[in-house]
């Protein structure tokens, strides 16, 4: 009796690991859609790993998928800027026709 109360013990502690995490107070909704996304067949219902994905995200070590866009959207700046530019410059001076006046 001693012996299984012990390996009970044993294996409650295997199973509770400085790696292991307990949550409570978690909103219906966010575990429904943790758990949606543990179940999709890139996490296999590893929740653990599922986690790591969240935070590599959310740090920005996991890519956006929209630095293509941001990149273009300097670019565009950049030739926004030199149009304005080269509009300023090329303004041409208006005159009257009797040769006075002018920007």
């Amino acid at each position: 009796m001693a012996e299984d109360i012990q390996e009970g013990i044993k294996k409650i502690k295997d199973k509770v690991s400085s790696y292991s995490i307990h949550m409570s107070r978690v909103p219906k909704n966010t575990y429904d859609r943790f758990m949606e996304l543990c179940s999709e067949e890139e996490f296999s219902s590893d929740r653990g790993m599922l986690l790591k994905y969240l935070l590599d995200f959310y740090m920005g070590i996991i890519p956006t998928g929209i630095e293509h866009l941001e990149a273009e959207i300097e670019v565009l700046k950049e030739k926004i800027v030199v149009l304005e530019n080269k509009n300023k410059e090329e303004q041409p001076v208006r005159k009257r026709l009797d040769g006075t006046g002018g920007k």
